[in-house]
C-alpha cells in the first residue's frame, strides 16, 4: 500500500502496539480494510489538510522567533510531533495487516506448492 501520507515517518511504538490491540487475524484484518476505506474517503483528506495547516503554523513559529523558554519549545516540538499521531496509527494498522496477510497467503501458497509436488 506505501505510505498513507507522503513522506510521514513509521512509529514502530504503534507498529509494536497493533498486535497487542488485534489479536487475532481476523480481527487485524477487519481493522485493516477498514482503516483502508476511512484513508481512502475524502474525508480523510480534508481532516490532514487541517493537521498540516496546524503544523505548517507551528513550524514557522518554530522557525521564525526565539521562544520564551525551553518548555515553550519543548511543547511546540511535541504538539507538532503529536498532530501526526492518528495517521501514524493509521499507517501501522494497514502496513501489519498487509504484511501478516502477505505471510499467511506465502505460508498456505507454499504448502499447496508442496503437497503439488509431493502427488
Amino acid at each position: 500500500m506505501g505510505s498513507i501520507r507522503s513522506g510521514s515517518p513509521r512509529e514502530p511504538s504503534f507498529t509494536n502496539l497493533v498486535g497487542d490491540v488485534y489479536t487475532s487475524l481476523d480481527e487485524l484484518t477487519h481493522a485493516g480494510e477498514a482503516v483502508l476505506a476511512l484513508v481512502e474517503s475524502e474525508g480523510w483528506s480534508h481532516v490532514v489538510r487541517m493537521v498540516e495547516a496546524e503544523r505548517a503554523k507551528i513550524d514557522a513559529k518554530l522557525d521564525g522567533e526565539l521562544l520564551a523558554t525551553r518548555a515553550d519549545y519543548a511543547r511546540e516540538t511535541g504538539r507538532r510531533r503529536g498532530l501526526y499521531g492518528f495517521i501514524a496509527a493509521a499507517e501501522s494498522i494497514v502496513a501489519v495487516s498487509e504484511k501478516r496477510l502477505a505471510e499467511q497467503r506465502s505460508k498456505h501458497e507454499g504448502g499447496a506448492d508442496a503437497l503439488l509436488e509431493a502427488s
